[in-house]
């Protein structure tokens, strides 16, 4: 009996961890945060570019950054309105608005409202179709940069340090809310990436 019993524990065994070792091998699941909705940055299998939180360009004295931009999708059968993002930098710093865009076939994006709508301000039109791809983009202004494209990863980390994302939208005639701190760490991380790439 207890070899029957040590057997049948064995078998289980296996097909458990074989049953861990398939899943782990397959492609990751995106991750929802709600409502179906998927945010790339946190897409490890993404290449940088993709969920990436910041708009970059390659100069000859290496990569610039040039903006805020956060990429997501909105996997569900429902549109998302009223939408509407800004985020809030470390310290004293004040918040700054989010402009809202909508991936159109083609490449071309439709700007939903400019930079500076606040964030609590009704959102006219303002509609992510269901299984549509959105931004939520801060170009950093030329003053800002000394008139120069752009700013080093140094600059950034030492200006903002960590970032709290905010996220307002209507769902299915509720309001909901969404937020997440993108730490210091994080942002080190990926800005280390972009340097890193090729085109960077």
């Amino acid at each position: 009996m207890l070899i029957i019993a040590g057997a049948l524990f064995l078998v289980c065994g296996g097909l458990m961890l074989g049953g861990g070792l398939i899943l782990r091998a397959g492609t990751p699941a995106p991750v929802a945060t709600s409502d179906g909705i998927v945010w790339f940055f946190e897409q490890k299998g993404l290449p940088i570019a993709e969920r990436s939180v910041f708009t970059f360009a390659g100069t000859s004295e290496g990569v610039r950054v040039t903006g805020f931009s956060i990429s997501g999708e909105n996997q569900s059968d429902q549109p998302m309105t009223s939408v509407a993002g800004l985020i809030k930098p470390d310290g004293d710093r004040p918040e700054l608005t989010l402009a809202v865009s909508v991936d159109m076939p083609g490449g071309e994006a439709s700007v939903v409202h400019p930079p500076e709508v606040h964030v609590a301000e009704p959102l006219a039109g303002g509609v992510i179709p269901p299984h549509a791809r959105f931004k939520l983009a801060f170009p950093f202004p030329v003053e800002a940069a000394n008139g120069e494209h752009g700013v080093t990863a140094e600059e950034v980390l030492a200006t903002f340090g960590g970032l709290m994302l905010k996220v307002h939208y209507d769902y299915e005639g509720k309001q909901k809310a969404f937020m997440l701190y993108l730490s210091p760490s994080m942002l080190k991380d990926q800005l280390a990436e972009i340097q890193a790439e090729p085109n960077g």
